[in-house]
């Protein structure tokens, strides 16, 4: 049989269509719940105990050994991803029963410690989301360490010239550490409070 012209389009046009048809399999299938930071790693190679601060001192993972933790990296200054993320949390914390909510811990931790050094004032915008949530910070140092830890990217942007208004770019995602302290996966930006809730649930 003789391939014409138009055929040969036809057949390279479907290859296309089936290299990215199992391109987005791929990625839902194995990258989509992996940290943005190395996302050759599998989720059991991330996560692990820290100390950081809070408005009331010194807290570790550890410490809420029993409870789901919900955690998000992020700063203050962020006028995108974070806003929206700390919103989907609200209403995920909002349509937890009592019961189940009392079993889960909401936190933000800062990457950007330079900012967001002041713990009572984190710890104060943090919960104008929800008041059970709880903000985490620290030197330099350490929100660099646990940054690692949980494969999260964040790079300062100094767009304008001036150090005093420079954003972070970041990864956004909602981590999800179980009862033993355990991170468990992660869930994309586009998550939906809906999605969260119903994760939740399963690793009360």
């Amino acid at each position: 049989m003789t391939i014409t012209p138009q055929m040969r389009v036809k057949i390279v046009t479907l290859l296309f269509f089936f290299a990215a048809v199992g391109y987005a399999i791929s990625y839902v299938t194995f990258g989509r719940d992996r940290p943005l930071g190395e996302s050759y790693k599998q989720v059991s190679e991330y996560g692990g105990d820290f100390t950081l601060a809070t408005d009331k001192g010194k807290l570790s993972l550890s410490d809420l050994k029993g409870k789901v933790v919900v955690v998000y990296f992020g700063f203050m200054n962020c006028t995108e991803a974070c806003p929206l993320s700390m919103a989907k949390m609200r209403t995920m914390a909002r349509r937890l029963a009592p019961e189940e909510l009392e079993q889960v811990q909401g936190a933000f931790i800062t990457i950007d410690p330079e900012r967001d050094s002041n713990a009572e004032e984190l710890n104060a915008f943090v919960r104008n989301y929800h008041p059970s949530f709880i903000g985490l910070t620290g030197s330099p140092e350490e929100i660099t360490r646990v940054s690692e830890q949980y494969g999260v990217y964040a790079k300062p942007e100094d767009f304008e010239g001036d150090s005093a208004t420079y954003t972070v770019d970041h990864s956004s995602r909602f981590y999800m550490i179980g009862k033993d302290g355990e991170l468990l996966t992660t869930m994309s930006h586009s998550t939906t409070p809906a999605e969260l809730v119903a994760k939740v649930r399963t690793m009360l």
